[in-house]
């Protein structure tokens, strides 16, 4: 069972390395964390190819530019741990 979830902001964060973030969210997953993408991006078919083509498949959360802790409750995801390189916008 998943111990706790962990969001990942996409933009100036899993685009500075995308390799390096794959590895990360391989070992999130081996200690049973939850990792999912937490981004500003909209969700477009062009938007899911990039993130996944960086990091294969995990639940993203597309905000469309709003406040990104509210609109992951929203959307059923408690998250106990953010990465992000704009603090200010979760």
């Amino acid at each position: 069972m998943p111990k706790h979830t962990v969001a990942i902001d996409y933009d100036a964060t899993i685009t500075l390395d995308p390799a390096l973030w794959r590895d990360i969210i391989a070992h999130f997953r081996a200690h049973h964390w939850t990792p999912i993408i937490v981004t500003a991006r909209r969700h477009t078919l062009e938007n899911a190819k990039a993130i996944q083509n960086d990091v294969g498949f995990l639940p993203i959360i597309y905000t469309d530019m709003k406040p990104k802790r509210q609109y992951a409750l929203d959307k059923g995801y408690s998250v106990d741990v953010w990465i992000d390189d704009q603090p200010e916008k979760i």
